[in-house]
């Protein structure tokens, strides 16, 4: 989850649906991942001191084999892996690097980079199944989520279980109904994203029983656990007789299959490690040996894990880490075969939006089109962090929020297609904190949370934003409770401009008008007679309220929030 790498922030330029087309793809060769096979075929032009160019080079030679070829791929399908290897072969040249925020500038690429193969005319992402309609999805409509952790919470002095269950009632009596907490299996490093024994469950955060205990509690006050899983890669603790690290040991003993793995466990084209297994169906990680979640062998052993997780430790649901290094038809069999498609599910898909000479581009389609062929090649059993709407977002409050709307009037994140999958947030311990790697404004943050708190998509809130915000975060979860806004709920958006934004949001029991911006003149937006009440308000940030006609004998429960 760090920062973005070059091939990445062109990858999702120039062909947003890649995970669609892997899925269609049936050769032996499986040299493309299942969203950023461009990520993979840079190769042609990058620096001969480069230490993978190897690596790279026989991607290439491979992905130009597929267009070459008899592969069966539709002519949109071979216009998009070929103008994709077009723009990473030219930015490779350019030697330009993408920082965290993905804020790379490029125009077009030059023919002459391009390797000798004759490239059909780019088309223009195809939405093959969006926008869809919402519908309701239980384990997802009601969800309000927060990261029960930070960065450095794994140092808290007398745990962090400990400290998450003392608050665990004013987790509940804010609003949440479920807590992601973080990994919880021994790791090599203390945050938990560099596991080694998944069984070991006494950790950095606390010991084994101290997790079950903060479960319990957060049951016991009507909040749901979902783990932090890192299963894309795992740390091997043993060298082979040629000093390879590609041994995997399994030392806590338990019931289903074993984690004693060997190189057979690991991807065959990790350049890092030796691995002896089928080529990765996702992103290579780097730091740790990737695991070959095409071996039945070892899918086996992960759900064992995943099932013990659910009934012996009490966890409810997964936030799948690195979700993009492995192909999502993956994810489905390991929440089908777990806590089920019911249950909440959330996957992180974190890619590189698209920038042009002025910024951030007004259009992120090529990007919300990745989050969702990923949803729809896990068959929508894991919704996805909604990276698009933070992009757009946090640049939308430095008085630019004419970019909170699509050209259907619509939001211009993964929310305004797909809302019930699209879990919103506004930053987390990777892109704030003290990682800071891409942070949302601080001093605009509470107008981010009255967006995401106030309409459609499931919010999530940053541990630190809770405990330095928590009252007005409180009073936002609050009024989108009372007006029953679900996560599937139509919004219309009334004003999208420079210093306003205003936008209507229909919930079963009430509506809800939320502004943002520092524009205070409304004019006949707000209409004398429309029986909207001023519910809670903040720097840049007003909401108001009203009951549905059968609703309307509570409405002064609703108004008086304070």
């Amino acid at each position: 989850s760090d920062a973005m790498s070059t091939r990445q922030t062109l990858s999702l330029r120039a062909y947003g649906r890649s995970s669609q087309v892997l899925s269609n793809i049936r050769v032996k060769r499986r040299v493309m991942s299942h969203r950023h096979h461009a990520a993979r075929i840079t190769c042609a032009t990058i620096p001969e001191q480069d230490k993978r160019k190897t690596y790279w080079e026989k991607d290439a030679e491979h992905a130009i084999d597929l267009l070459r070829g008899d592969v069966e791929l539709d002519d949109v399908d071979r216009a998009n892996i070929a103008h994709t290897l077009k723009m990473l072969a030219w930015l490779a040249s350019t030697g330009q690097r993408a920082g965290s925020s993905g804020s790379t500038r490029f125009t077009s690429a030059p023919e002459d980079l391009l390797p000798d193969v004759d490239l059909p005319p780019a088309e223009p992402v195809r939405r093959t199944k969006l926008p869809r309609e919402a519908e309701a999805s239980p384990g997802y409509s009601n969800t309000i989520l927060l990261q029960g952790f930070n960065w450095t919470s794994c140092s808290y002095s007398g745990g962090w279980y400990n400290h998450v269950q003392e608050l665990a009632t004013d987790i509940a009596s804010a609003g949440f109904s479920h807590v992601y907490l973080p990994p919880p299996s021994q790791s090599v490093s203390d945050e938990g994203y560099l596991p080694q024994q998944l069984y070991q469950l006494n950790s950095k955060y606390g010991s084994k029983d101290q997790l079950v205990n903060v479960i319990k509690k957060l049951h016991e006050s009507g909040v749901k656990a979902v783990a932090d899983i890192v299963i894309n890669h795992r740390c091997a603790d043993k060298q082979n007789d040629r000093g390879e690290w590609v041994i995997f040991s399994d030392e806590v003993d338990h019931a289903g299959s074993s984690l004693s793995w060997g190189d057979w466990a690991i991807v065959g084209n990790d350049p890092a490690f030796s691995g002896t297994g089928a080529p990765a169906s996702g992103e290579i990680y780097g730091p740790a040996p990737d695991l070959d979640h095409s071996n039945p062998a070892l899918r086996g052993a992960l759900v064992d894990w995943l099932n013990w997780l659910d009934t012996e430790i009490g966890y409810d649901g997964w936030r799948f880490d690195f979700a993009k290094g492995y192909s999502p038809i993956f994810t489905e069999e390991y929440v089908r075969s777990s806590v089920g498609p019911e249950s909440f599910c959330v996957g992180e898909i974190w890619t590189s939006c698209m920038y042009g000479p002025n910024g951030l581009n007004a259009n992120q389609d090529p990007h919300r089109q990745v989050l969702a062929d990923w949803v729809d090649a896990n068959k929508s059993t894991s919704s996805v962090f909604d990276f698009t709407t933070k992009a757009i977002l946090q640049e939308a409050v430095n008085d630019q929020f004419w970019r909170l709307k699509d050209e259907r009037n619509r939001p211009p994140g993964f929310i305004g297609w797909w809302p019930n999958r699209a879990v919103t947030f506004v930053d987390n311990h990777d892109t704030g904190g003290t990682q800071n790697h891409w942070p949302f404004p601080q001093e605009h943050l509470m107008q981010g949370y009255a967006y995401i708190l106030t309409h459609p998509g499931i919010p999530c809130v940053f541990w630190d934003h809770f405990r330095e915000y928590g009252e007005e975060i409180a009073r936002l979860i609050e009024v989108r409770k009372k007006a029953d806004v679900k996560a599937e709920s139509p919004v219309s958006i009334k004003a999208a401009e420079d210093r306003l934004y205003l936008a209507e949001v229909t919930g079963d029991r009430g509506s809800l008008l939320i502004k943002l911006g520092s524009q205070y003149e409304l004019g006949s937006l707000l209409a004398p007679d429309s029986k909207y009440e001023l519910l809670t308000s903040g720097a840049n940030y007003a909401v108001w309220g009203k009951l549905h006609p059968k609703w309307e004998k509570t409405l002064n429960s609703l108004s008086s929030i304070e």
